[in-house]
């Protein structure tokens, strides 16, 4: 929960950053700014993608369910893996359900939160200390909205 500023400096020693650099964010404008790969982990597997978050997302998109096989495989499912996955349930179907609108809501929130942080710029820039005022208040209650469906999120994930 970075401001826009520390956001900028973020992205911007990522970027001038020589090594490499295992990023692991929800933030999808950082992610889509600074990513050269894509490392998706699911079902006891890596799936390693040779480009950034953006052409991930376009992708997966055109395609659902698609990117997987395309995929580099770094680590095979073990056996447990395997038998939870065959036995998979109308629950995990609802779960699976409420976790893919919570990343649509999470989505909205996030966009929502960046323009916020544009307006506040402008209002800053033109001495706006109304409109600064209000729209820190409606930054902070977006941040905590947005922090409730992160946990909601990893709680779901984690079942």
């Amino acid at each position: 929960h970075l401001d826009l500023a520390s956001q900028e400096i973020l992205e911007s020693a990522v970027q001038a950053y020589p090594g490499t650099v295992l990023l692991v964010s929800h933030d999808r404008a950082l992610l889509e700014a600074v990513t050269t790969q894509v490392w998706v982990v699911e079902g006891g597997e890596v799936h390693i993608h040779a480009y950034g978050y953006t052409e991930y997302r376009r992708r997966c998109a055109e395609a659902p369910g698609q990117e997987k096989k395309s995929a580099t495989k770094s680590k095979p499912a073990s056996q447990a893996s395997k038998s939870k996955t065959n036995r998979s349930s109308n629950s995990s179907r609802e779960i699976e359900a409420k976790r893919q609108a919570l990343e649509t809501e999470i989505e909205m929130l996030e966009q929502k939160i960046q323009d916020i942080e544009k307006a506040l710029g402008t209002a800053s820039e033109a001495g706006d200390a109304a409109t600064i005022s209000d729209l820190g208040i409606e930054h902070q209650q977006a941040q905590d909205a947005l922090a409730a469906q992160y946990a909601e999120w990893n709680t779901l994930s984690a079942t």
